[in-house]
């Protein structure tokens, strides 16, 4: 089940007994939305994820964190140039230990799309060492210029996929709002049929977004117009029904190699992972940016709540 509730109302919404807390430091003021809603008294622990080396305004995201719950942080280092850390990172923040009988909360808003998916591959991986993981998402009104010039572009670890060499390549983008990252992914990954999906308008985070990523959508897909460009929406509330709409759409044309572009928002990200971990043929790609616009969220009012294991029992 998904839960859409305000911010003011969120800690109500989620589990009372929080033994991790799991977060990601960002120069996002989202980032925070855990010092906001929670007293120290309410969790036992938190596992704060960052990226090194470390921004300014990251770095006072940890101190926050830090004053806010005292002696009760760990902090756990990524590399946005070593996806593997990543992974080594999560590793060590969950351990195993006592896991099943531990309720964690999972603040997803500011983690980087490719952390975000090695995240939910290891909490699918190993479900029954953690049945009680609920994730949420504070949505944020952005701007059109989240970050400049690609580094590298690659598929994310533990969503390889398994490609058979003789099949054509398909694209499938979940069009967000950079039309200079879409475009340099395309043009990397040179695929024979490419298929953009933009957010439908009642499962959009706002009316002034959803039609901003129409007119990107309409911007990306006319650059590449061709017989072999199609389009379709998705939601950007519900994790499911992303996975279910990207699993019909493959369907449809079974004897392709798939790769997924997540750029929208981390639900569609998430739906996106479920679609892969469904069907391991799918790869997800991710492209790692030189630099990062730290204006480029400002929070909003509403928070999106789903409980993981509902995520991995749903059946398309």
């Amino acid at each position: 089940m998904i839960t859409v509730t305000k911010v003011e109302k969120l800690k109500g919404a989620l589990p009372r007994k929080i033994d991790v807390l799991v977060a990601c430091a960002s120069f996002e003021a989202r980032g925070l939305t855990a010092c906001e809603i929670f007293d120290q008294n309410d969790v036992a622990h938190v596992a704060l994820f960052h990226f090194d080396p470390t921004e300014a305004d990251t770095t006072q995201s940890i101190r926050t964190f830090d004053k806010h719950f005292p002696g009760k942080l760990a902090y756990h280092t990524m590399n946005h140039s070593k996806p593997e850390s990543i992974a080594r990172a999560i590793m060590s923040a969950l351990p195993f230990e006592n896991s099943k009988d531990k309720e964690f909360v999972v603040d997803i808003s500011t983690f980087t799309k490719e952390a975000l998916l090695v995240l939910l591959k290891f909490f699918t991986l190993f479900k029954d060492s953690f049945p009680n993981v609920t994730f949420f998402y504070r949505t944020a009104d952005v701007s059109q210029v989240l970050s400049n010039g690609i580094l590298q572009i690659r598929s994310v670890p533990g969503y390889m996929g398994d490609f058979e060499p003789e099949l054509p390549l398909h694209i499938i983008v979940l069009s967000g709002f950079e039309f200079e990252r879409a475009k340099g992914i395309i043009d990397t990954i040179e695929p024979d049929y490419i298929t953009i999906g933009s957010g439908a308008k009642k499962e959009s985070i706002s009316d002034e977004m959803h039609d901003d990523n129409v007119h990107f959508t309409s911007q990306l897909s006319s650059y590449y117009s061709n017989e072999n460009v199609n389009t379709f929406e998705c939601s950007l509330r519900d994790p499911i029904c992303v996975r279910d709409t990207i699993i019909k759409l493959i369907k449809q044309c079974p004897k392709r190699n798939y790769v997924i572009a997540p750029l929208n928002n981390k639900i569609s990200t998430i739906g996106a992972g479920l679609a892969a971990i469904e069907n391991p043929n799918i790869q997800i790609c991710y492209a790692q940016m030189a630099s990062y616009n730290p204006n480029y969220s400002t929070p909003s009012d509403n928070c999106i709540i789903f409980k993981l294991n509902n995520l991995t029992q749903a059946q398309t």
